[in-house]
């Protein structure tokens, strides 16, 4: 595997701090902060579709009236003048 100029660099930078010991520490390294960073975006993901889920069920079964969306900015500009925002 080739890497860039730039990213050898900052592998021999990370390994001179003393964190790590070899290339492929730093390489192990960032690749387990890229799995944890999808999984939690993945985990994100999941929660906010569960939740429009939720929103639109509710709305569909007549548990909460629409609000067009004109109206929906104005209730929230009128928060925002109350709260001093």
């Amino acid at each position: 595997m080739e890497l860039g100029r730039d990213t050898e660099r900052r592998i021999q930078e990370k390994i001179a701090s003393g964190h790590y010991r070899s290339p492929e520490e730093v390489v192990d390294r960032a690749l387990d902060a890229l799995e944890y960073e999808q999984n939690a975006l993945a985990q994100e993901q999941r929660a906010i579709r569960q939740e429009l889920d939720r929103r639109y069920d509710d709305l569909k079964d007549g548990h909460v009236e629409p609000v067009l969306g004109e109206e929906a900015f104005t209730r929230i500009r009128a928060r925002l003048d109350t709260q001093g925002g």
